[in-house]
Parts: structure tokens; sequence; C-alpha cells
């Protein structure tokens, strides 16, 4: 076994490192201590973290969450004999030593008041991002040893089964609405949830020339165009291979992945005929020129349809074939587009730089086009809301579709309220100059006390006579 050292740079920082390597032909992420030795637990987390139900961009960030809790732990000696606890130790000890990294970061840590060993994080705003990376590292890594049993004792981060308590998701109010039950033993205080911007549709249209204009490659140019149209991520976009659109002959649809499902295909993605003529160009021209084998769509259908070739072979080569391909003919990385070639265009156009801009402008689009409909009944309305939830691949439809109205009912309100105040002042208006009263939606009815308000009406008027 053959094993990467870190260079001089990094054995100067004495921190811990990771780094993904090669052990008996299966790739491991090998997590090294600052004194070069290889931390047995860290690197059995780091490599299996995957496994774990995560989306595959948190991962990473969860991995270096937890070495970077090691390193200051190593820092303060507790990784040494010396050390008054290890936080390889009992949960109480661990626990202790985590507090003592959040006052060193300037976070107060507070107990819970409703539930047992659980405490709340309160830290500046330049430190809390870090230090939820921190807090899911330490409590993932913890598990994935735990379930190895290679860390004898519970999860210091876990709260356990009996004492959960599940609570309603924070800024959903209605009834009925799933709820959450939190496991982390330490917590940083969500807010309610705010409401999704209600973005501009039209700008959605200067994208593809800003690239363009930009010089960006054109694999991601039809990949930004095919996220325009089926209001995807682009973590979903870089996993699509040839077999994904094959499975629809080349069609208007793709197999997608889905946010947090990893390689699974778990929903489809739809796309306009215009779109799919432009990318059967783009596959015959761009995109074989960095194809391996020099092939266009009908060298692939082709080979796919094949009855000499198992399909198991077939499937294998087209799944390893990215559709929007890097210059090196490999799938691109998330920050290879947003990093390197989307956000650097987008600024230099002065366009809005989230990638996840044009999903909300679709979706408040299509929300305002089904309320516009006067041909649909309400229930029409709500059905065919919920239908587009559903293929958007959101896990909670109903709460997502309530998220994203808020804007648009927050809209109606002010409108409607500042029609009433201007009513409201035409009516005084013509209330001083004598025209007449305004008029009444609902009579008024005569109550029993109308008749001694008026007799007392009647005395104070005589009495200011």
């Amino acid at each position: 076994m053959s094993l990467y050292r870190p260079t001089a740079c990094a054995r100067g920082s004495r921190k811990f490192s990771s780094r993904s390597i090669l052990v008996e032909g299966v790739r491991h992420r090998v997590v090294f201590t600052p004194d070069l030795d290889v931390d047995v637990r860290l690197t059995h987390a780091a490599t299996h973290i995957h496994q774990a139900n995560l989306a595959d961009r948190t991962c990473p960030g969860y991995i270096r969450g937890a070495l970077e809790a090691h390193s200051q732990w190593f820092a303060a000696g507790a990784h040494t004999a010396s050390g008054a606890f290890s936080p390889w130790g009992p949960p109480e000890g661990v626990q202790q030593l985590f507090k003592e990294l959040l006052e060193a970061r300037g976070a107060t840590v507070t107990p819970s008041k409703s539930e047992k060993n659980v405490w709340h994080i309160e830290a500046p705003d330049e430190e809390i991002g870090s230090i939820a990376s921190i807090v899911s590292g330490l409590f993932h890594s913890y598990a994935i040893c735990v379930e190895a049993g290679i860390y004898e004792w519970p999860n210091p981060f876990e709260v356990p089964t009996d004492d959960r308590i599940s609570r309603r998701i924070p800024g959903v109010t209605r009834s009925g609405y799933p709820v959450i039950v939190p496991r982390f033993r330490f917590r940083v205080p969500q807010s309610a949830a705010s409401a999704l911007r209600c973005d501009d549709t039209e700008l959605v249209r200067l994208i593809v020339p800003a690239l363009i204009a930009y010089g960006v490659p054109p694999s991601i140019v039809f990949m930004v165009k095919v996220l325009i149209e089926g209001l995807s991520r682009i973590a979903e976009q870089i996993n699509i291979s040839v077999w994904d659109w094959f499975e629809s002959d080349f069609g208007e649809s793709f197999a997608m992945t889905n946010k947090g499902r990893r390689k699974k295909r778990v929903k489809t993605q739809w796309i306009t005929p215009g779109l799919v003529a432009e990318l059967h160009e783009f596959f015959d021209g761009a995109r074989r020129a960095l194809d391996p084998n020099g092939w266009g769509i009908d060298q692939w259908r082709e080979f796919l349809t094949d009855p000499t070739i198992s399909k198991a072979q077939r499937m294998k080569a087209a799944k390893a074939a990215p559709l929007f391909p890097s210059k090196s003919g490999g799938f691109y990385s998330r920050s290879g587009v947003l990093d390197v070639w989307y956000r650097p265009a987008m600024r230099s156009a002065g366009l809005p730089t989230r990638s996840h801009y044009p999903r909300h402008c679709g979706v408040n689009h299509f929300l305002a086009y089904v309320d516009a409909r006067p041909d649909l009944t309400n229930d029409e309305k709500q059905a065919a809301k919920l239908a587009f939830a559903r293929s958007m691949g959101w896990k909670w439809p109903d709460v997502m579709l309530d998220r994203y109205s808020l804007p648009q009912r927050r809209s109606a309100e002010i409108t409607a309220t500042r029609e009433w105040r201007l009513d409201m002042r035409k009516h005084l208006q013509d209330l001083a100059s004598g025209i007449g009263r305004p008029p009444l939606v609902h009579p008024l009815q005569p109550t029993q006390n109308d008749v001694q308000l008026s007799r007392l009406a009647r005395h104070r008027m005589k009495e200011a006579a």
C-alpha cells in the first residue's frame, strides 16, 4: 500500500488534512494528523460519509468541518495523553471540548429550556456558517464510527431516540404540514423561513447571451439552456449522461437525479422541441469533438441498439459518457461550472449570479400563469400547482408552494390596501365637497343602543349651541 504524505507546507500548518488515494485498488479518503500519522477513525468517517444519505456537494464541507474541529483540539492538546479530555473519549468529555471550541470562536452556548442535554449556539455572523459545518461534520463522523464499532460510546452529538421532541418546520404555521424531529444536541437557532424572492423573469432571456459573450464553452451554454427550460439545479445538470437522454430516444425528456439522492434517477425533466433540435446540432458538433470515440447521435444510437452487445455493457458505456462534457471529456464539477464560468459571466453582464435564479423565476412565472387562467376553477388551479410541484421533485410540495406563493400574496395585499386607501381619500374629498356620502357595501342595521346614543348626541349639540 502506497500512502501519500502531506507536503512540507501541509506539515507546517499543524492541521489535520485529507487526501484521496488508492488502497489496494479502492479509492479512500485518508486523513492525516499534524504528526503525519493516519487517523483511522476520521479516515473511516471521511471514506464512508457519502453513504450517510447526504447530498454529494455537502459531504466535502462536512469533512472539512470535522477536520477543522480536530485541528483546533490538537492545538489545544486534546489529542495528547496530557489533555483533560480526548476527542475519542466518553461523550461528556467530547461535549465539553466542543463547548470550549465554540467559546474560543466567540460563540455562546446556552442549554435548551424544553429538551434535556441540548444546547443552542449563538455566534457572530462571520462564524455561524463555519460552526454549522463543524457541527454537522462531527455529528456524521461520530455516527459513522459508532456504526462501525470503532467508537465505543454513543454519539456525543446525537440526542437519544427517547429524548427527541418533534416540532413544526420554522415559518410554517398552517395545520397539517410535516414536522421534523431534530437529532442534533448542538443547534444553531433557526429563524422563520424567509419568503423566496419573486424575481424578474425578463432577465432570464439575457443569461445565455451573457454566457456566449463571456466565451463560456458550448457544453456549459447548453447545460444552462436545459436548466432554464427544465427549472433544474446545476448539481443535477452536470450528472446528465448520454444514457439519460437515450431513454427518450434523444427526444424531449431526460432521466434526472434529485437533490440529496446522489446518483439515482428519480424524476423526469422535459424540454421543448426547439431545444431538442439545438441539442442535436450540439451533439453532432461541439460535443462530438469532445467525445472519446468521436461519435454523434447516429453512432451512439447504433451502438446502444446493437443486439450483439450486452445491455449491461451498452448501459455502462453510455452512463460514463457525459451529455455536457468538459474539455477533458469527463463530467464537470459544480465548482467548475459555477466558480469558473457561470458566476464570472453573470457578474460581467451585471446579472444575478445565483444559479437558482432561473429556477425561482420559472416557478413564480408558472404560479402567475395558472392564477391568470379564467377557464380553471380554484380546485383545478390547486391541482395543477401540486402536479407541477411534484414534477419539481420537492419532498413537501405543499410547503414549497406556500413559500413560493408568499411574494404574490404579499403583493396582492399591498395592492388591495393601496387601492382602498386611495378610494378612502376620494370618499373623504367627496364628503368635504358636499357631493354625497360614500356607498355602503352592507346597509347599517339599527342596534339596541342607537336610541340612547341619538338622545345623547342631541343633548350635547344643544349644550354646544
